[in-house]
């Protein structure tokens, strides 16, 4: 079965994959069949000789010396899903780090072999199951993509969610699909099955009214406090607390929320009495928070409070694989049965979307409503002309210059026949012409001038002969 290098080197294993496990010449015969007996109790390893050149997961050696480090580089590069190396004795924190920068992802060492490897096992079996349920409809239905940038971002998640409470940061530009993200956490979080997922835009808090929108208020604590009001924290209780733009928060109510985030509780604007709060807080910005800690815009101890697990979400453009699948469901969800043409998918795989999924949403929107109930793939026609420009797929003019001559041309058209001369066709294209440019630079004559290619003095002049040439003569 194939494996996945994630960031951070960790194994990937799929199910049924048993780990290849070397054994350093060196080592004794109880430390050999110590790796043997761990081999026997688990079925994912599986002891190997190195000299068959198949890629090895798991190296068991005695030292990290030199001569350690000879077996090592004698396994070859790394494999796919990286290397567990097991060390008996507990080596110098340099040759360590040198294993690490080349030999190996992980090294277990200072404890019995067979529970090192009873470990490394374990931890195979745990992201095997996690491999198992990136693909589950759970995940699949409502976090469409299988580019390996999306799914290491996925895995952090799942992860981070697994065994723990404790907050998770999620990082990304707009429309990356954090509070996709945050909602996969509350689904997946065993403890929050009796509480409920609460959301709030961090954009929207007024620093007036933040802490009343987070901790509540108690009747009359400000102007406006005609009854009592529970607040996020107490509706996310037993549940999970979303803070979206989480960087955009109030310096003041940052202290609140780290106490709650450190003993669990906190008081209501105007309360007397401490009330408890048990939930899971995610966090999403796009915002560079270290940068804002060091700025003072930020806490650092909130920062790091609330950064126990970090998931930077990529970009559109750096999962351009999952741009088509994503289109197609889109285009589905507005009721086409089929997707996008060749021309169109070529078009959509070259974008930016500096927008992210978002983005891509709205556009198969506009596109699915331009199609309509018509039958076969939905062509690049339907893509608006101004998202083309935008995109820099088309140069801007080209189509744009021909319908705006043709529309100028019906116009002179119908001057003509009207009777209007040369001279009274000119006298009105440079009326609109004045009009316009003065509406384009706010009223204010000189800029207007130049955008018109005159003089502030040409341009005054031909203004008060207009003033004095009577209305009737002027409209038509």
């Amino acid at each position: 079965m194939s494996k996945r290098q994630t960031p951070g080197g960790s194994l990937r294993v799929e199910a049924q994959h048993r780990l290849r496990v070397a054994l350093d010449a060196r080592l004794s015969p109880a430390q050999r069949e110590a790796a043997r007996s761990a081999a026997r109790a688990h079925e994912q390893l599986k002891i190997v000789e190195t000299a068959d050149q198949q890629p090895v997961d798991v190296m068991v050696v005695s030292r990290v010396d030199p001569t350690g480090l000879a077996a090592l580089a004698s396994l070859g590069p790394l494999p796919v899903g990286g290397r567990v190396l097991v060390c008996c004795e507990v080596p110098p924190v340099r040759r360590a780090l040198e294993v690490l920068a080349c030999a190996a992802t992980d090294l277990r060492c200072g404890r019995p072999i067979g529970e090192m490897l009873a470990a490394v096992a374990e931890r195979a079996c745990r992201e095997a199951r996690i491999e198992q349920l990136l693909d589950t409809p759970l995940v699949q239905d409502n976090l469409c993509g299988h580019s390996a940038t999306w799914r290491a971002a996925l895995r952090e998640v799942v992860l981070a969610t697994h065994g723990s409470r404790a907050p998770v940061l999620l990082l990304g530009e707009t429309g990356t699909g954090k509070e996709l993200l945050a909602r996969l956490v509350h689904t997946l979080d065993e403890q929050c099955g009796r509480g409920e997922l609460v959301v709030v835009d961090c954009t929207t808090l007024s620093p007036e009214l933040a802490a009343s929108e987070l901790f509540g208020h108690e009747r009359g604590s400000f102007t406006g406090a005609v009854g009592a009001r529970r607040g996020a924290v107490a509706a996310a209780d037993g549940g999970t607390l979303f803070l979206d733009e989480v960087g955009e928060l109030p310096l003041a109510v940052q202290a609140q929320l780290l106490r709650v985030l450190q003993e669990g509780k906190y008081k209501s604007v105007g309360g007397t009495h401490w009330q408890a709060a048990d939930f899971r807080l995610v966090c999403a910005t796009h915002r560079d928070l270290e940068a804002a800690v060091a700025q003072g815009s930020f806490r650092a101890d909130l920062y790091y409070r609330m950064a126990a697990s970090v998931v930077q979400l990529p970009t559109l453009r750096e999962r351009r694989g999952d741009i088509l699948p994503l289109a197609r469901r889109f285009l589905a969800e507005c009721g086409c049965s089929e997707g996008p043409d060749a021309l169109m998918q070529t078009l959509l795989e070259a974008a930016p979307f500096a927008g992210n999924v978002r983005e891509l949403r709205q556009l198969m929107r506009r596109a699915a409503a331009a199609h309509g109930a018509e039958k076969g793939p939905v062509s690049v026609g339907c893509l608006p002309r101004a998202w083309l420009v935008q995109a820099g797929l088309i140069e801007y003019g080209s189509a744009d210059e021909v319908s705006a001559g043709a529309e100028a041309e019906d116009v002179v058209r119908r001057w003509l026949e009207d009777g209007l001369g040369l001279a009274d066709i000119e006298e009105r294209a440079g009326e609109i012409a004045i009009r316009l440019a003065r509406a384009m630079e706010g009223g204010q004559v000189g800029r207007a001038a130049r955008r018109l290619g005159v003089t502030d003095r040409a341009l005054q002049k031909r203004q008060r002969r207009q003033s004095e040439t009577a209305p009737g003569q002027r409209d038509g």
